[in-house]
This record gives structure tokens, C-alpha cells and sequence, in this order.
């Protein structure tokens, strides 16, 4: 029995009884591999993770077919037996019973395909998606750094669950805390992984599976302990192909900068200038239009291998 028709069979026990709502709910090791859940995690855990992820799956069915299955599996319907739960169904699609069951089975195999597809190991954001647009925001105007990095990407794989994201910093002054991570728009932070000083790589657990050629966001937002731990430019890198590219750095007022200046297509050892160069546009601080010291630039066009963003230095 393959991947795919063992995770079948054991969702269609599942769905048996009270269906996900049973107090009994035991997960068999198909869907525990499927899931990338090891063998000893709290039942509690394991219930939670099964019911996200079968009704993220369930969202790619056909919206009849997903009725189906939400019914079945007692997500939207809690009747103590699967019969009672289809005539539910079969009322809600005006379908008769026999054609019910038909697309349950039809149900139970495109949620377990979503399912194993997404139990790749994490796939990263450069190798599975198109990047349509990008967003860096710096904010420096509080006592603890905030910087947010949102991307509107297109996939290039379905299927996928789990991606891979990271980001560097300055060595870190000793005794300094780590950076506080969040995910605040598609997804769930998974594991985060520290390597050496200065690397932290983490995983995000998407909101959905993806689909290949149907956008998705996906922001991060990063908390620094102090300004020791960042670098004085917000900038984007064209590694890959980006259609749009956004950055921002907010410096408050009185600004945290004496000097600013924008790269348009750099190569990145020019990040390490502390001067801008002919070629850099100067921002004028004292500009009124600058609201609330705030500089903000969009570029397109993009060239691979060079960077784009903003640069200051520390007043």
C-alpha cells in the first residue's frame, strides 16, 4: 500500500463514529508521518495538529466535495454516527445518500493526496516560489528595533505545507537576547534553529497548502533587543527574479539617522560603505514631506545579483 492509500484508509477510520470529536482519537502512523510528527508527541498536540492540517487540506477540494468531508469528519456537524452526519451532507448539496458516499471516497483521497504532498521536508521560499512582490519595513522609532519582511509570492510546487525562512544579524553583544520572532500574516512559526553567532533559520507552517500559480503572503515580523543588533540599511537583494520591491525605514523623530541615502541597483559589497557614493540619491532629512522622519522607495525593474533599499547612518 503506497503513501497516499494508507493515509485513506486510516482518514476513512477516522471519520467513523463521532469522527474527530471521539474521545478516543488515535492517529495512525501514515497520518503521524504525514503530519512530520514524532511518535511520543501529546495526544493533545497530535489532535490539534491532525485537525488544522485536514482542514487546511479540505479548503483545495471542490466545494462540494469539502462539504462532504467537513460533515463526515464531525467538523461542522457533531450527530454521534458518519450515517447521520452524510444525510446532513445530502441535505446541504440535495444529493442522495449513495452519491454522497461516493464523494466522500473522492473527498477522503484528495485530502490525504494534499496531505503526503505536504509532508516533503520544508521547502524553501527561493525554491518553490516566484516572487511577485517583497516589503521590508525598518521601525526604528521605539526602544526595540521592529522589522518586518512581507512577501507576496507565487508557488511553484503544490502541496507544499512547511517552508523554510531565515535571517542574519551583526555578531550580537554578549549577554544580549536573542530576537523575538512572530508570523503575522500566513502561517504559524514552526522550529526555530540558531546557527552560530549570528543565524537564525526557522520554519512557518502555511495557512494552507499551496497551490502551484495561486499567490500567497507571507509576513514575518523580527524584535531586536537594541539597535546594536542591526546594521544601518534595510535593502533587498535580487537573487532571484522580483517583480516589486518595497522599503521602508521609519526613524522617528528626532530621527535616530544623520544621514540618508538610497541604493538603486548596487552590488552588495557597496553595503558595507559607511558613505554614499555619486551615483546614491541623498534624502533630505529636513524635508517636510517626510512624515514622522519616515523614508520610504519602491523599485521595479529589478536587476539580478544587485540590492535596492535604504542606508543611513547613526546620528
Amino acid at each position: 500500500m503506497d503513501d497516499v492509500a494508507t493515509v485513506v484508509a486510516e482518514i476513512a477510520g477516522l471519520l467513523r463514529g463521532r469522527g474527530l470529536r471521539r474521545p478516543d482519537l488515535v492517529i495512525g502512523p501514515g497520518l503521524l508521518n504525514a503530519l512530520n510528527l514524532d511518535a511520543g508527541v501529546s495526544p493533545v498536540e497530535a489532535r490539534d495538529h491532525l485537525v488544522a492540517a485536514l482542514r487546511a487540506s479540505s479548503s483545495t477540494l471542490p466545494k462540494d466535495l469539502q462539504i462532504v468531508f467537513l460533515h463526515a469528519s464531525a467538523l461542522t456537524a457533531s450527530d454521534r454516527s458518519l450515517g447521520q452526519r452524510l444525510i446532513r451532507a445530502a441535505a446541504a448539496l440535495d444529493r442522495d445518500p449513495r452519491t454522497i458516499r461516493r464523494r466522500l471516497a473522492q473527498a477522503n483521497v484528495g485530502v490525504a493526496t494534499a496531505l503526503v504532498r505536504g509532508s516533503r521536508k520544508p521547502v524553501e521560499m527561493g525554491n518553490a516560489w516566484f516572487i511577485e512582490e517583497f516589503e521590508a519595513i525598518t521601525d526604528l522609532r521605539g526602544e526595540h528595533p521592529i522589522l518586518t519582511a512581507r512577501k507576496v509570492a507565487v508557488p511553484t510546487l503544490s502541496g507544499v505545507t512547511v517552508v523554510k525562512e531565515g535571517f542574519g544579524l551583526p555578531r550580537p553583544v554578549p549577554g544580549c537576547p536573542d530576537p523575538q520572532i512572530r508570523v503575522t500574516e500566513g502561517g504559524a512559526l514552526g522550529v526555530i534553529e540558531r546557527q552560530g553567532d549570528s543565524v537564525w533559520n526557522f520554519t512557518v507552517h502555511l495557512d494552507h497548502p499551496t497551490e502551484t500559480g495561486v499567490s500567497q503572503a507571507l509576513a514575518i515580523e523580527v524584535v531586536l533587543d537594541s539597535r546594536l543588533g542591526l546594521l544601518p540599511y534595510t535593502t533587498f537583494t535580487a537573487y532571484r527574479p522580483c517583480r516589486f520591491v518595497r522599503t521602508t525605514v521609519h526613524f522617528g523623530a528626532p530621527s535616530v539617522a544623520s544621514s540618508v541615502w538610497i541604493h538603486s541597483g548596487v552590488v552588495p559589497i557597496r553595503l558595507s560603505d559607511s558613505e554614499p557614493a555619486e551615483t546614491d540619491e541623498i534624502v533630505d532629512l529636513d524635508c517636510s514631506a517626510l512624515e514622522d522622519g519616515s523614508v520610504s522607495r519602491e523599485f521595479s525593474g529589478l536587476q539580478l545579483g544587485f540590492s535596492y533599499g535604504i542606508h543611513w547612518r547613526w546620528a
